[in-house]
């Protein structure tokens, strides 16, 4: 088994082996083959050069504004290429850690210290952030993340990097995130300046999956336009919403029932994911 969220991995690692799959890692997919229309396998670089392996079927995991790295352009419309290449965009995630032995901080609060807390529109009155969110979360409990007894809680603020509006870069609008989420823990944890071993923030480019237009559908599980062919992840999937692991696990589900007629999903999940 694995570690927190790396469990999913480790269990979906042992459920294909047992039921007679193959893992291949450190293996790079050079091309998904499609010949008239229809998938045909993947080209792969191995040790000995490129090898293709047939197969009736393909799963892309690809992010959107990746998938023409290894599916040829060629298969799809001209007017679905651009969006995807010039209208989707990529959040950065910026991602503050607090660490202190003094405050177990979301049990503190009376909450399931594994929980993620989601907190939107935190500053509605400033100008300038009224978009501003906060995803929280005491990620120690995964069990590798701190040694024993010291508490790790995090912000995760995404922010927007696309032509013309760049959020990651703006140096103002990165104080003013440090700003409210610390303002955010003096209401809460009003000792926290004191009580805190060490804190530090990252600021990542590219973090957080593929968002279409406002307006726009999520690309669909099972391709319209090659046979055979079925994306998944966070941004993938009719019914999908939200972004991360929880949104990534429906569409894994989704993209099963695509490939197999089945409505596992139906089965698994809670009506108000689907």
């Amino acid at each position: 088994g694995g570690t927190g969220l790396l469990d999913i991995a480790a269990q979906l690692s042992k459920a294909i082996k047992e039921n007679g799959g193959d893992i291949w890692t450190g293996t790079a997919v050079e091309e998904i083959v499609v010949e008239n229309r229809k998938v045909k396998g993947v080209r792969i670089k191995a040790k000995k050069g490129s090898e293709t392996i047939d197969a009736p079927a393909v799963i892309c995991n690809i992010q959107p504004k990746y998938w023409f790295n290894v599916i040829p352009e060629k298969h799809f419309p001209a007017d679905y290429i651009r969006e995807i290449k010039e209208d989707y965009y990529i959040p950065g995630l910026f991602t503050g850690f607090y660490f202190s032995y003094k405050h177990d901080w979301m049990r503190g609060k009376g909450i399931d210290p594994r929980s993620f807390a989601y907190l939107p529109g935190v500053c509605t009155q400033r100008k300038g952030f009224e978009w501003l969110d906060f995803v929280m979360a005491q990620v120690n409990w995964w069990g590798n993340m701190t040694p024993s007894g010291l508490h790790m809680f995090l912000f995760s603020i995404p922010l927007i990097n696309k032509k013309g509006f760049d959020q990651s870069h703006d140096k103002s609008q990165i104080e003013g995130c440090i700003q409210e989420a610390e303002r955010f823990m003096d209401v809460n944890w009003p000792t926290w300046r004191k009580d805190v071993l060490f804190k530090f923030w990252t600021n990542g480019p590219e973090a957080w999956g593929h968002w279409r237009p406002i307006g726009k559908e999520r690309p669909k599980a099972k391709c319209p336009w090659v046979d055979g062919l079925y994306f998944t992840g966070d941004q993938s999937g009719e019914g999908v919403w939200g972004g991360g692991v929880d949104a990534a696990a429906v569409s894994g589900v989704l993209t099963a029932d695509a490939v197999t007629g089945k409505n596992r999903a139906k089965e698994i999940f809670p009506f108000y994911h689907l």
